[in-house]
């Protein structure tokens, strides 16, 4: 994840996939160039926030104790951490998205397995101290927030997915300041052309210039054809469906990982295509190898018509922020969506 700062930008992500990497947060100059960095032992970072006293807000997960917990970290501008703490009980809990919230405490959502697997919502004080934390899902089912956003009531949004029926529901949900639910929606794409029900997820969403929301991550896709496409919804203030746009090449599977606002009323997305469609792409994807993998980042107007498209050979993209310029910092890394070889920072102009 990337957010441009005073003098430059701060990235936060972790050294590996796998159990032995690092979380690492990254500071670069305006051209890209490392100022300093800090990494932390058995973390994963995920989420990212500038926080009003310029310091830095950090979530993810940590092995601890021999389980999985959600982590938060503090640091000031110049990566010094302030505080560390860990949520969760004895079983896997991630923190995927934190946000500063209006009253200067802290919100992050993700998962939690305590009670069976269900979305977690955690609320915390200035000094990270828990408030309070619920859990949102169905019986019998897995429930997941991949994002948090606070939206213009002091409530807040909750993107991400449910499998409650055969296949995966995007699912969002809102509550209040306090995390009691206002309402909560599915958005399901239907059957594939085989007769199966198709995956859909929500993997990053925030609030519209309209009061609405705009949500990004996949639908349409069936693990029997490892075919897939990026899904791009809007929604009313309501979570009642506006319209929705799909991104998308026959036998590639692409999804989208983070979507915002921009200036001129559209929306800048960011995620990933590769090839998993074919045998040969399965077989190879099995190793580590697809045999095409690309960055992908699109523009839209305000009705999701897209403006322009661009890609970049052997990357994924997982954030992309418009600059005080009018251009984009995208941040990722190389290789594919779950691999990685080498973080990525790419600054782009408005066109």
């Amino acid at each position: 994840m990337v957010r441009q700062t005073d003098d430059g930008y701060i990235l936060a992500g972790a050294t590996d996939v796998d159990d032995t990497g690092d979380g690492l947060i990254l500071k670069v100059d305006s051209l890209g160039n490392e100022l300093w960095s800090r990494t932390f032992s058995h973390c994963a970072f995920e989420g990212l926030f500038v926080t009003t006293d310029d310091g830095y807000i950090v979530s993810g997960w940590k092995n601890e104790e021999l389980c999985i917990k959600g982590v938060l970290i503090k640091t000031n501008g110049q990566g010094t951490v302030l505080w560390e703490k860990t949520y969760g009980g004895s079983d896997i809990c991630y923190l995927i998205q934190v946000q500063q919230t209006a009253d200067g405490g802290y919100i992050a959502s993700g998962f939690s397995n305590v009670s069976g697997g269900d979305g977690w919502l955690l609320k915390t004080d200035a000094d990270g101290n828990e408030l309070w934390n619920k859990t949102y899902g169905f019986e019998s089912s897995s429930d997941w927030f991949h994002s948090v956003h606070e939206t213009n009531d002091n409530g807040f949004l909750l993107p991400g997915w449910s499998n409650r029926t055969t296949g995966c529901d995007g699912w969002v949900v809102k509550t209040d300041v306090q995390g009691t639910l206002e309402w909560m929606n599915s958005f399901d794409s239907g059957e594939s052309i085989l007769g199966f029900d198709n995956y859909d997820m929500f993997l990053y969403g925030t609030q519209a210039t309209d009061g609405g929301y705009i949500l990004t991550g996949w639908a349409a896709v069936n693990f029997l054809t490892e075919l897939g496409e990026c899904w791009l919804v809007k929604t009313d203030a309501n979570g009642v469906l506006e319209w929705e746009q799909r991104v998308g090449k026959p036998w590639f599977f692409d999804l989208g990982l983070w979507v915002e606002p921009v200036s001129d009323g559209g929306y800048i997305v960011a995620g990933e295509r590769y090839g998993r469609g074919a045998i040969l792409n399965f077989i190879f994807r099995g190793y580590g190898m697809p045999l095409k993998n690309q960055l992908l980042v699109f523009k839209t107007d305000a009705a999701g018509t897209i403006i322009w498209k661009l890609t970049y050979r052997d990357a994924t993209a997982r954030c992309v922020q418009q600059t005080i310029d009018g251009g984009y910092i995208i941040a990722g890394h190389k290789g594919a969506y779950y691999s990685t070889k080498g973080i990525l920072l790419i600054k782009v102009s408005i066109s």
